[in-house]
């Protein structure tokens, strides 16, 4: 009975002393709420969107960003962008889209409950823009021009001359040179804007990231052309002042600097490549030879130039060093430019046909005359941009570019021009 009691008494004061829990039970978070920003600086390849995080759903916002697909209802699995965490209002740049093509997009935010879509927007890619530099005399002396989608600008009204064209952005840089107080100067334009260069000719732009390449070449007291290359309008030299030398072209891969052109050892020019200053020698020197164009494709680099066999300049690709030939390898074939995409090689340039020059695009080593004509006809620079294959270049007086074969005229054939670069985006 005592037992029974102290146990009563013992459940009473227990009872008595439990507090009365006033903790409401947690609500469970819903998905965030957002809307999706109308597109912007819509370009061939490029966007601008992004959206609004207007509530969380009462849990932390852990992504966020822009999804888009060819197919309406994009998701994040697909194609996306992640731009941040938390409620914001955020932008967000797209990039590697195709030429012409619709897209659907829509915002997208994550949290605890799952992934919310903003509202889609559809848009179609523009017509890519193409860049082409050249030359055009005015009757008297030779200007330097670029040409976007055929309107022209001419970059000075002094003898001038552009050999290449990079674009970035919406900055614009062409390579040249011009002629200042009686002398020839390397010039670099920024959105026609001129730059000095410390040289005579700068034959090539790079931009890599937010550095700018140019190669080319400084004559010396005595005359000599000295190879060089600019980061940023600081020069380096390739060779000394005793050797005779050219830049023709610049590529930047994985920081490393690559420069094509040609050393004259002895009597005899030997096509260079220069890789991050340490020089590297295309052919043995019985030759005269020339290393015109470089492009870096993953571990590959590559090559275009020329070989003077007997009384003919004979076409060379090199790949890793090893050389191709493109032509018959008896008449003249000379590459200017050279472009990969993919597993396909493309070269730009002419070969002598019947004695007439002949613009002449190389695939994978395989020629195709771009001209019928009884003209002489060149071509400098080769392009190729989403499957489309775009040569610079000139027939008779007139500058010229062709798209896949096809044929635009830049100028009228009034005054002498030709075309040197192209750049497409």
């Amino acid at each position: 009975m005592r037992i029974f009691l102290l146990l009563f008494l013992l459940s009473a004061i227990s009872f008595n002393c439990k507090k009365e829990d006033s903790t409401p039970p947690a609500t469970p978070a819903s998905l965030p709420t957002l809307t999706t920003t109308a597109a912007s600086s819509i370009t061939a390849t490029t966007l601008v969107s992004g959206g609004i995080v207007s509530a969380d759903g009462g849990a932390q916002v852990i992504a966020y960003g822009v999804c888009w697909s060819t197919a309406p209802n994009p998701v994040v699995t697909g194609s996306h962008t992640f731009d941040g965490i938390g409620k914001d209002t955020f932008t967000s740049v797209i990039t590697g889209l195709a030429p012409v093509t619709n897209y659907y997009v829509r915002a997208y935010a994550t949290n605890s409950a799952g992934t919310a879509y903003g509202n889609e927007i559809t848009l179609t890619t523009t017509v890519p823009d193409v860049f082409v530099v050249g030359t055009e005399s005015n009757g008297t002396d030779s200007i330097a021009t670029v040409w976007k989608n055929n309107v022209p600008t001419i970059l000075t009204t002094n003898k001038s001359v552009a050999n290449s064209v990079f674009v970035s952005g919406i900055h614009v840089y062409v390579a040249g040179n011009e002629m200042i107080s009686s002398s020839r100067t390397a010039r670099i334009w920024k959105n026609t804007v001129p730059a000095s260069l410390s040289g005579t000719n700068a034959t090539s732009v790079f931009l890599y990231g937010a550095d700018v390449y140019v190669a080319g070449q400084e004559n010396d007291l005595f005359g000599n052309k000295i190879a060089k290359y600019w980061k940023n309008g600081v020069g380096t030299a390739l060779t000394v002042p005793s050797a005779s030398a050219e830049a023709n072209s610049v590529f930047v891969s994985n920081s490393d600097i690559y420069v094509s052109g040609s050393e004259r050892v002895g009597a005899t020019d030997v096509a260079r490549l220069w890789k991050t200053g340490l020089v590297g020698s295309l052919t043995n020197g019985v030759n005269n030879a020339t290393a015109r164009s470089v492009y870096v494709s993953g571990n590959d680099v590559y090559v275009a130039g020329d070989e003077l066999i007997g009384a003919n300049n004979i076409g060379r690709i090199w790949k890793n060093g090893v050389a191709t030939t493109l032509g018959n390898g008896t008449s003249t074939a000379i590459p200017f430019s050279v472009f990969v995409s993919g597993t396909d090689v493309y070269a730009a340039g002419y070969q002598v046909i019947a004695g007439k020059s002949v613009a002449t695009l190389w695939k994978n080593g395989v020629a195709t005359a771009l001209v019928n004509s009884a003209l002489n006809s060149f071509a400098y620079s080769v392009y190729v941009f989403y499957g489309d294959v775009y040569v610079a270049g000139s027939e008779g007086n007139v500058a010229k570019f062709w798209k896949n074969g096809v044929a635009t005229s830049l100028t009228n054939g009034a005054n002498g021009a030709y075309a040197t670069g192209v750049f497409v985006r």
